[in-house]
């Protein structure tokens, strides 16, 4: 960033958001790099936008922090931003890292994104079936997604 602003380019949205992007990809985030990002788009004026904030929440939920991804997601509804399809991937992705995934979570997840219009896609079953941790908790999740695809 230093050697940009030096050269006289100002890092704007993307520029933080590949950033933030780089960070989620590598084998152990380094979540502080991602609370700096944010720190400095703030300093400067900028706003994270829905990616921004995607790529914080695969960040974390590579980590399996549950609690940090779904705070995020609560941050950038209050900015007004509108989470999509992979925001909620994202999300429940986060419970298949976790040592200890939560089917009720990822339950409401689902619930949520019905709420808001979204439509499960292949990933959002993948994402939801590796946070199962039981027979039963497939089951369950089978349940829902035939639900789903009735429209009820």
């Amino acid at each position: 960033l230093q050697e940009m602003e030096q050269m006289g380019v100002k890092p704007n949205v993307v520029t933080f958001s590949t950033l933030i992007d780089n960070c989620a990809k590598a084998d152990q985030p380094d979540v502080n790099w991602v609370s700096k990002c944010f720190e400095l788009m703030e300093a400067r004026g900028l706003k994270p936008g829905l990616l921004t904030f995607n790529f914080a929440i695969a960040a974390y939920g590579k980590l399996g922090d549950i609690d940090a991804a779904t705070r995020l997601l609560r941050e950038m509804e209050q900015m007004g931003l509108k989470p999509n399809v992979m925001t909620f991937n994202k999300l429940i992705g986060a419970h298949a890292k976790a040592e200890v995934g939560d089917l009720e979570r990822v339950l409401d997840m689902l619930k949520m994104m019905k709420v808001r219009g979204l439509k499960p896609n292949d990933a959002t079953l993948s994402q939801a079936i590796s946070a199962c941790r039981s027979k039963q908790d497939v089951a369950r999740l089978k349940q829902h997604f035939t639900k789903i695809a009735a429209g009820r």
